[in-house]
């Protein structure tokens, strides 16, 4: 079965946009990691394969340094994206268009 795309509304583009700017919290090379890993994730993988990304970082060794490399800049893009909801939440302004649950 084929998957159809389908067009990307205003609030999509919104959406990836916010969520780009949280990306810059994490050094280049890390949000180069956080591609691969997700990347790996979306394309049916059920865990990330550091070993099978070490090469495409660079590296010849280091598996468990990369896992620990991704656990750290997922936790300040976590930081950055809840920066934006204490702004909202206190009045500071800020669009959003995360679902808070």
């Amino acid at each position: 079965m084929k998957l159809r795309t389908v067009a990307a509304t205003q609030a999509d583009a919104d959406a990836m946009e916010e969520a780009f700017g949280w990306l810059t919290a994490v050094a280049d090379d890390d949000r180069r990691l956080v591609a691969l890993a997700i990347g790996c994730l979306v394309r049916g993988d059920k865990q990330v394969p550091w070993l099978r990304l070490l090469r495409p970082m660079g590296l010849a060794h280091g598996a468990d340094g990369l896992r620990k490399r991704y656990a750290r800049a997922v936790g300040k893009v976590c930081q950055r994206a809840n920066q934006g909801f204490l702004r909202r939440a206190h009045g500071q302004g800020g669009k959003s268009t995360a679902v808070q649950i």
